[in-house]
């Protein structure tokens, strides 16, 4: 009953313990380019009919539309962790591997490895 509460309480951070989610300040981008859109802007396009998803949008405020609790229980690193078999394999290169290299005169690619994902759990 104890470990039915622990897996049903909503997290708070996506990783616990060695490994934790830094933000990454130097990376941000000085403009956003993505398309923004609002919770009624989505839905009145969608009922038109012609909406296509063709391009990466962001959606504001969309914590109305789903249930954010739910989706952080599923996305927490400890309960992905239990599931080995559902997650993914990540490409890999060594610092020392060059990913392409000159042979001739042609350029011959190297393949990563793949890596699992709880790896880094």
């Amino acid at each position: 009953e104890e470990q039915k509460a622990v897996d049903e309480a909503v997290p708070q951070r996506f990783t616990a313990g060695k490994y934790q989610v830094k933000d990454m300040k130097k990376i941000r981008a000085k403009k956003c380019t993505v398309k923004s859109l609002t919770v009624e802007e989505l839905r009145s396009k969608l009922a038109d009919g012609s909406f296509k998803i063709d391009q990466p949008m962001i959606v504001r405020n969309v914590t109305s539309l789903v249930d954010w609790e739910k989706l952080q229980r599923s996305f927490a690193l400890s309960r992905l962790m239990k599931d080995e078999k559902s997650l993914p394999l990540l490409e890999y290169w060594k610092p020392d591997q060059a990913r392409a290299r000159l042979v001739g005169n042609q350029i011959q690619m190297s393949e990563p490895s793949q890596v699992s994902f709880s790896r880094y759990g």
